[in-house]
């Protein structure tokens, strides 16, 4: 709780400091903006958040947003490479909603895949991530050759989805966050899944000893945060003008961030559905900030490391503490 209401009160405090110092800040168009970018990184950092419980992490959450949004773009939209529409849809259109049901069945079987391989072979989360990480990257210029894809005119409701609003006011993707969070608090405090990814977190052999299935607990982790990953690639692809093979760089980066600042430990056994949320909203409090303020782009991969480092410090403290 002391966590999760430090980092609320930083983030308030930001907010107050950016208030003051740029203006735009509170303009209508800048927060609703800034609402999309924290509901898109919230949905892909509860997965993250999953993973970081049980004890793990994973480094595949970009690649698996950046593949989702241009696989969406390829699917739907029309691609400039000759031949690719009629090659996979005998020259139609694939309709959107079969687009998003066949990229999120695709993620979530590389979440299973990374899952198994990770419980049934032994092999760390880490190399198993990041390599998945390469190869989705290499996937995405494979299927582009480098170029970009869009979903080009029309598509106009799939596009409300990231840029519509709810009341007038409401940006989509914070009620589409906000139901999300929901179902995971639910699945994280509220069920035995939940209390086992503590669990395992905390002692993955006592996990073991007392009788649960911490390979299946596992697996469940690593797929739902590639699906959630997955539904914000999703929304990026309604958002985007169009999507570039590189895009999602990075994203893992901000998913631990986020994660991490709202308390989850990287040892695991520590975190909320609250404070991954609050979490998000101050990463991207700081690179609104970044934007408005007019310093350059380039520092925000430097502030990342920072508040990674950081935060992982003021961990090592408070467990420390906590032990004598």
């Amino acid at each position: 709780m002391r966590k999760l209401l430090a980092i609320v009160a930083s983030t308030a405090a930001l907010a107050a400091v950016l208030a003051v110092v740029e203006p735009r800040f509170l303009s209508v168009y800048n927060l609703q903006n800034l609402a999309r970018l924290i509901a898109f990184l919230g949905l892909f950092a509860l997965g993250q958040g999953l993973v970081i419980v049980s004890g793990g992490i994973d480094l595949s959450v970009g690649a698996v947003v950046g593949l989702s949004a241009l696989l969406v773009a390829l699917l739907a939209g029309p691609h400039p490479l000759p031949g690719w529409s009629a090659a996979l849809a005998g020259g139609d259109q694939i309709a959107i909603g079969w687009s998003i049901a066949i990229v999120l069945a695709l993620m979530i079987a590389v979440g299973a895949g990374q899952g198994l391989m990770i419980t049934r072979l032994g092999l760390q989360p880490f190399i198993v991530t990041l390599g998945g990480m390469m190869t989705l990257r290499g996937i995405a210029h494979v299927l582009t050759r480098g170029g970009t894809a869009g979903l080009g005119p029309g598509h106009e409701p799939f596009r409300g989805l990231a840029t519509g609003t709810v009341l007038g006011v409401v940006p989509v993707p914070v009620v589409v966050l906000l139901a999300a969070a929901a179902v995971v608090h639910v699945l994280l405090h509220h069920t035995v899944l939940g209390q086992s990814l503590y669990a395992i977190g905390r002692n993955e052999e006592a996990a073991r000893y007392s009788g649960l299935d911490v390979a299946r607990v596992k697996r469940l982790a690593y797929t739902l945060s590639a699906g959630l990953a997955a539904s914000a690639g999703v929304l990026y692809a309604a958002y985007l003008p169009s999507v570039q093979p590189a895009f999602g760089t990075a994203f893992e980066l901000y998913a631990i961030a986020a994660a991490v600042l709202g308390g989850c430990s990287l040892r695991g056994g520590e975190g909320t559905v609250a404070g991954i949320l609050a979490g998000a909203a101050l990463m991207r409090l700081i690179t609104n900030g970044i934007n408005l303020v007019g310093v350059s782009t380039h520092w925000e991969l430097a502030v990342i490391g920072v508040v990674i480092v950081a935060a992982a410090v003021l961990d090592a403290a408070v467990r420390r503490r906590e032990g004598r």
